[in-house]
């Protein structure tokens, strides 16, 4: 039996995929069931340094890290001026947050997809 293309837009982009097997969500480009362990997902710890090497902070840097539901990630928090947040997915693509942005509108457009481009932004890496 065959499944039925859907369309998947956010933001300026889009994708086409199968529909979801029953109880499935949608994980990168394929169809997982939830709580489904893929054996390439970091670990917090790994995700955490992906977000602290982003911030250009070393390794044990005094940041607050808040898991995010359903193993979607971490958000690494930077406090103090100059400061942010980068949502980090399990396949490690990330996305930053200017610390004038609150935690909810972040989350929400990380959720929706949005990543920030490979090389950064303002100078980070």
């Amino acid at each position: 039996m065959s499944r039925s293309l859907v369309r998947i837009v956010s933001g300026r982009s889009s994708c086409t995929a199968t529909a979801p097997r029953p109880g499935g969500v949608l994980l990168g480009r394929s169809w997982e069931r939830p709580g489904a362990r893929r054996r390439h997902m970091a670990t917090k710890e790994q995700l955490t340094e992906d977000g602290l090497a982003f911030l250009g902070l070393p390794s044990g840097a005094g940041v607050r890290v808040v898991e995010l539901a359903d193993g979607t990630g971490v958000c690494v928090v930077q406090t103090g001026r100059g400061g942010g947040k980068v949502y980090v997915a399990p396949d490690r693509t990330v996305l930053f947050v200017p610390s004038g942005s609150d935690f909810d509108t972040g989350l929400a457009a990380f959720l929706g997809g949005a990543r920030t481009p490979a090389r950064g932004v303002g100078g980070r890496n």
